[in-house]
């Protein structure tokens, strides 16, 4: 039943409904009154058959108390002691579950609202994938699992917006692989969970503070793998929406390839937290290779030029024949003279091109010449250093040789010596070392010895002590109980009324309290303070005949 039906539940008893009351419209009634009244229509709700997450479980006295909730209300509940035994599975902190609610229950003197629960069932796998099956299916009617209808991603986004568990290592993950892709990527990450009945709502908050970001251009929502229960919360419906309203694309980085939740078919699908960020930002390693690929190209134009300028020289040299035989028939068709004339000067020109080429080329090759004869002549006067260097270096290495096989000779001679000497001094260091062991075990005997005297003269004089403290405690208690016991004699001999004069009078082993229960002639017992007496009485008179 929903709220509005409790609402309306309540119409019979004030009149108005969900109507505000002005406070002189209605007599004012008692909090007990109106207590009842809401007792009344909570009861008039009834049973029901509610899904949700379990939280904050707490046994107590064989019963069962814990919440329910679904993210955006949340709801205490109770399980009777008899109830709570024929549970097969006791809900745990975290659990979705699916509750029968056989009434609700209003205490009027705590003002509380409990749902009083029978039966508690654990939402399989099975009914959880037939939710989510149907979800898809109802979105997919709507149109918004369409891959046309996605948002195209950036290729260069200005700042990356990252949504995942707090510490979760889908966060760093995401935010790692983001920057081993792209090491100037600016991101933006949002903690929110990610598991449980409340994880929508924060996820879509957290959409909602990202999408009014003005330089996050791509979303990445993520979180890890885990089986149907887990990943229930990207199953709901609200935040399937939220993501497909969201105008910033959105990539989800949800579950594994064989676990895929509802959000993955409204949004740009990941199956890892590597793979989003393929999707989110370029590559450096690519960028940059296509950046060289580029420059190559660059630098490759002049050549391309010069292959081009050749290919035309080449065509020119080819076609200059052609044009020169086509010359010639020309002038011959002119006369004799004419040709004369025309080879001439083409003689004229190839010489005198022919003439420049080479003086060009002999003008080249004497400045080369020229420029490296300071180094050609200095060639001979740097040979003939380096072999003196390496002469020098020859001669210091045969005298440090000869010196190293000297200091071998000696080492030779000296060993034997050494070795003697090394074990005469072995041996004199061990008898030391023992001698000093002995002399020290000795001492620390002698010490222990004599700490082990004094702590048991300590613990005698101790114990001396203790024991006469203890007689006077002993003594001290003993005669505060004869004083005790004394005063006490004494109150009781106090209350003993016989002392005063009193007398305790007493018929057939009763004691007589009124004059009205003896009669004439009956025999009595007097008891004194320090003896007993006996009496018969002549005559009674009790005060009613006296007055």
């Amino acid at each position: 039943m929903t709220t509005d039906h409790v609402f309306n539940a309540l119409d019979p008893f004030d009149g108005a409904g969900t109507t505000p009351v002005k406070a002189g419209a209605l007599a004012a009634i008692t909090v007990t009154e109106y207590a009842a009244r809401i007792e009344r229509a909570v009861n008039r709700v009834g049973g029901a058959l509610l899904a949700g997450e379990v939280l904050k479980v707490n046994p107590w006295n064989g019963m069962l108390f814990f919440s329910v909730t679904d993210g955006d209300a949340t709801l205490s509940c109770m399980v009777f002691r008899s109830d709570v035994r024929r549970l097969q599975h006791p809900p745990r902190e975290g659990d979705m579950v699916q509750l029968v609610v056989d009434r609700p229950q209003f205490r009027k003197d705590r003002g509380s609202l409990t749902l009083i629960i029978s039966q508690i069932t654990l939402a399989g796998e099975g009914e959880l994938l037939r939710r989510r099956q149907e979800l898809l299916d109802r979105l997919t009617a709507e149109g918004l699992c369409r891959r046309d209808r996605l948002r195209p991603l950036p290729t260069y986004p200005r700042a990356v917006g990252v949504i995942a568990g707090q510490g979760s290592d889908a966060m760093s993950d995401v935010t790692r692989a983001l920057q081993d892709r792209w090491p100037a990527t600016h991101i933006v990450t949002v903690s929110a969970t990610v598991t449980g009945a409340r994880a929508p709502g924060a996820i879509i908050d957290a959409i909602v503070r990202l999408q009014a970001h003005p330089r996050v251009d791509v979303v990445i929502v993520a979180r890890g793998g885990g089986s149907v229960r887990d990943l229930a919360c990207f199953d709901d419906e609200r935040l399937c929406r939220a993501l497909a309203a969201c105008a910033t694309p959105v990539i989800t980085a949800i579950g594994h390839t064989d676990n895929v939740p509802v959000c993955n078919h409204v949004a740009w699908p990941a199956t890892t937290p590597s793979r989003s960020a393929e999707m989110a930002v370029p590559s450096a390693r690519d960028a940059g290779s296509a950046i060289l690929n580029a420059a190559i190209a660059i630098d490759a134009v002049p050549a391309r030029l010069d292959r081009s300028a050749e290919r035309v020289r080449t065509t020119r040299l080819e076609i200059s024949p052609r044009l020169d035989l086509l010359r010639e028939r020309i002038v011959l068709r002119a006369g004799p003279a004419t040709v004369i004339a025309t080879r001439r000067v083409q003689v004229t020109d190839q010489s005198r091109a022919a003439t420049g080429v080479v003086d060009t080329f002999v003008q080249e090759h004497a400045l080369a010449i020229r420029d490296r004869r300071p180094a050609l002549d200095a060639v001979p006067r740097r040979a003939a250093a380096v072999l003196t260097e390496q002469h020098d270096d020859v001669v210091r290495n045969a005298a440090d040789l000869q010196a190293v096989v000297g200091h071998v000779d000696r080492l030779r001679r000296d060993i034997p010596d050494l070795g003697e000497r090394v074990h005469a001094g072995i041996h004199r260091q061990l008898k030391d070392h023992a001698r000093d062991y002995a002399r020290a075990a000795a001492r620390l005997t002698a010490e222990a010895r004599t700490g082990l005297n004094r702590s048991a003269a300590r613990l005698r004089r101790e114990i001396a002590v203790q024991s006469r403290l203890l007689d006077d405690r002993v003594n001290g208690r003993f005669a505060d109980a004869r004083r005790d016991l004394r005063h006490a004699a004494e109150v009781i001999a106090a209350r003993d009324f016989r002392r005063a004069g009193w007398v305790l009078v007493g018929l057939n082993g009763h004691p007589v309290r009124s004059a009205a229960d003896l009669q004439t002639g009956a025999n009595l017992t007097l008891d004194f303070h320090d003896g007993r007496a006996s009496a018969t009485i002549d005559h009674t008179n009790t005060k009613e005949q006296h007055s």
